[in-house]
């Protein structure tokens, strides 16, 4: 992915240097998450796992197991963890099972699917989804450095030959789901277009997740402009779509 992120120079050299490193180097793995850029870009705090382990505890009951499923995630990276309903976990893992638990209930069954995730994070989400359904294929467009991190994170919980890593907007056919956690809101503009044109209206179902501070207005006004034919769901920072009324 080309400098399409809405971050400083400096924040975002920091950050791709810890990702790059912690795909190279055994120590750098084990405590990427702990370090104070990572956690400014990726993670969330007490308040937000809370937010995100109630909503399951309510409306998703029955992805509550993935928790001790897939807790070993928390293992690597040394991240901070929160205490929420009776767990010790982190932000990031509640996180990607409540964004799992919202795609299953909205869009049913990904067994077969060709699903694109836009800016991945760890890798978390797709690990999730790859485990739990029998999907065709993954791929993963992000920065070059990221992609080298989320590469080595998959291939410790998954099976990373079922994913594919890019670097660059590349046109993709054929996709059953796009999946833009927080990345779609810190996207400008010109990317938002040519991710739409490239990938997005190539898609029949959508997931966004937007971060605290991000433009959910303008960010969601984009989909709502450009989607057609679609029947969609808004929630709190979340905007999903399918095809189909």
């Amino acid at each position: 992915m080309e400098k399409s992120w809405n971050l400083s120079e400096s924040l975002r050299n920091e950050y791709l240097t810890i990702c790059l490193e912690a795909s190279q180097f055994a120590d750098k793995l084990l405590n990427f998450r702990s370090t104070q850029i990572y956690n400014i870009v990726e993670s969330g705090d007490e308040r937000t796992a809370n937010m995100s382990f109630n909503y399951i505890n309510k409306n998703h009951p029955s992805s509550l197991p993935l928790i001790e499923k897939y807790q070993a995630m928390d293992c690597v990276g040394k991240p901070k963890q929160f205490p929420a309903g009776g767990y010790l976990i982190s932000d990031n893992l509640l996180r990607y099972i409540e964004a799992f638990a919202r795609i299953k209930s909205f869009i049913g069954d990904l067994s077969g699917m060709n699903i694109v995730e836009i800016g991945a994070g760890f890798g978390g989400l797709g690990i999730i989804i790859s485990k739990e359904f029998d999907i065709k294929s993954y791929k993963i467009i992000d920065l070059w450095e990221a992609t080298m991190l989320q590469r080595k994170f998959i291939s410790i919980f998954a099976d990373v030959k079922k994913f594919e890593f890019f670097d660059t907007i590349k046109e993709m056919k054929n996709v059953d789901l796009v999946i833009a956690m927080r990345s779609w809101g810190e996207l400008s503009i010109q990317f938002k277009e040519r991710y739409f044109d490239k990938v997005i209206s190539n898609s029949t179902n959508g997931f966004f997740e937007f971060g605290y501070g991000s433009d959910w207005e303008g960010s969601t006004k984009y989909l709502d402009d450009n989607l057609k034919g679609k029947k969609v769901k808004k929630g709190l920072f979340t905007y999903i779509f399918r095809n189909g009324y």
